[in-house]
């Protein structure tokens, strides 16, 4: 029997908004949050440099080691260039080391004794060098506390936040302005393969490798404020430097809302640079800056 044409439109319109229903809960406010994170980097990348700090900390999750590794460098502050992938960090402490990024190369001081009277004063670093160099023990050993990401591609690697993760954690101040605090989870995997490129996800990949993360995914928090402008980022990376030494390093960047006190970002010569092809020569050149 033939229902009334009525009967029938009212079933579907309740078919509609069944389905309109569904549809608005699979895209609940976790998928909102991680909108605002991954457009982070887009939208820092639109605007002017922005002013960084960045601050490093280092626990013992278990070792042997009868002292606990120190940070290579506690806090530093500077400028970070989104639309150039560059940034320039500079110790808070009397040592002032300097630190330059260009994407996933990094550039340090060189000591004076190191420099022994030549016209190369930085020391550079890059993780997607080609040919790829093994890790070995030093490496291992001179990574933990050794902070050095970009905070640029910090901003960026937020791509592999896992959306199901997301959690909200309250509002408050952070970099001086109201922020939105949101706990999650961070896939290396997942935001690895949104690199735009085959070498820069290599880099990514060597990076993470390099400083010994080892874990599927890892907590990081992200404060949001209102017009959903990333204002601060933790990473808590647990480093394996073998199997019975395992610490757990923080990495805090923080973008306050105010003009670098120097946007320029020169990055060094090849002149002006040596290579270092292994992990422990380079930091190694960075710590020799601190005597």
């Amino acid at each position: 029997m033939k229902r009334p044409a009525l009967v029938v439109l009212r079933h579907a319109l309740v078919a509609l908004t069944l389905v309109l229903i569904a549809s608005g809960c699979s895209l609940g406010p976790r998928e909102d949050w991680a909108e605002a994170m991954r457009g982070g980097f887009e939208k820092a990348a639109a605007g002017p440099p922005s002013t960084v700090k960045q601050s490093v900390l280092v626990k013992v999750i278990e070792t042997t080691i009868r002292q606990t590794p120190r940070p290579l460098i506690e806090k530093s502050t500077g400028a970070a260039d989104f639309s150039a992938r560059r940034a320039r960090l500079v110790e808070t402490a009397k040592r002032k080391a300097e630190v330059v990024y260009d994407d996933l190369v990094v550039y340090a001081q060189r000591s004076e004794s190191s420099i022994a009277g030549t016209k190369q004063d930085w020391a550079r670093f890059d993780y997607g060098r080609e040919p790829d160099v093994e890790l070995d023990d030093n490496d291992r050993r001179l990574a933990v506390g050794a902070g050095l990401i970009s905070p640029v591609i910090a901003v960026e690697l937020l791509e592999g936040v896992l959306t199901g993760s997301i959690e909200k954690q309250g509002e408050g101040m952070k970099a001086g302005v109201p922020t939105t605090r949101y706990s999650a989870r961070l896939a290396p995997d997942t935001a690895v393969t949104k690199l735009d490129d085959e070498d820069r996800q290599e880099g990514a990949e060597r990076m993470f490798a390099t400083l010994g993360v080892q874990a599927d995914d890892f907590p990081v928090d992200v404060w949001l404020d209102a017009e959903d402008n990333i204002r601060a980022v933790r990473y808590v990376i647990r480093q394996q430097k073998d199997r019975v030494n395992a610490f757990e390093m923080t990495l805090s960047w923080e973008f306050p809302d105010t003009e670098p006190k120097d946007a320029r970002i020169a990055i060094p010569g090849r002149d002006a640079t040596i290579r270092s092809d292994r992990f422990s020569e380079f930091v190694t050149e960075l710590i020799r800056a601190f005597d």
